[in-house]
Order: C-alpha cells, then sequence, then structure tokens
C-alpha cells in the first residue's frame, strides 16, 4: 500500500511542477506581472479568473503566430482543469494512511 501512495505522491509532484513550470517560464514571459504562478513576485493567483484570461490571451498569441498550443494544453489540463482531482488525489492518499 505504501509503495503505491510513494508512486502516487511522485505521480502528483511531477504533474504540478511540469504545470507550475510551463506556466512560470514559457507562458509567464508573455505578461508583464509573469503570469500564472506566485513564483518571483507574480500578482496574479492560480486559477483566478485574471490567470484564466492570461491564458486565454496567451491562445490567441500562439494562434495569431502560428506557434504550438502545447504549453497552453499543458498548464490548462494539469494545472486549472486537472485541480479538482489533484486535490482528491491528495485527500485520498492521506485518507488512505490512517
Amino acid at each position: 500500500m505504501y509503495a503505491f501512495l510513494l508512486i502516487w505522491w511522485a505521480i502528483l509532484i511531477a504533474w504540478l511542477s511540469v504545470a507550475t513550470l510551463a506556466s512560470y517560464f514559457v507562458i509567464g514571459p508573455h505578461f508583464p506581472n509573469r503570469g500564472a504562478t506566485p513564483i518571483a513576485g507574480a500578482t496574479i493567483p492560480w486559477g483566478s479568473p485574471e490567470h484564466r484570461r492570461e491564458l486565454a490571451e496567451y491562445r490567441r498569441i500562439c494562434l495569431a503566430e502560428g506557434k504550438s498550443l502545447v504549453w497552453w494544453h499543458v498548464v490548462r489540463w494539469y494545472g486549472i482543469i486537472g485541480m479538482p482531482w489533484l486535490v482528491i488525489g491528495v485527500v485520498l492518499s492521506l485518507w488512505a494512511t490512517r
């Protein structure tokens, strides 16, 4: 059971890391407040309406310039849409260790 939980927590940490790093280093430089993460003093909270607006703006920028939307998908699916599932996974894994 504990081996499964260790693997699960490794997946969760990797999941958050990929979404956060993509948001900060790929999407963030397109905006003056460094985008979606609180790293290095960004002023926009993760998942807020302003964050979603910036993601939509980044998508428009990519479409206008003919760039790939891979990073937009990573941040949107891993960070925004997947966040409730991430929280459920954390709660269930903590509950399983009781």
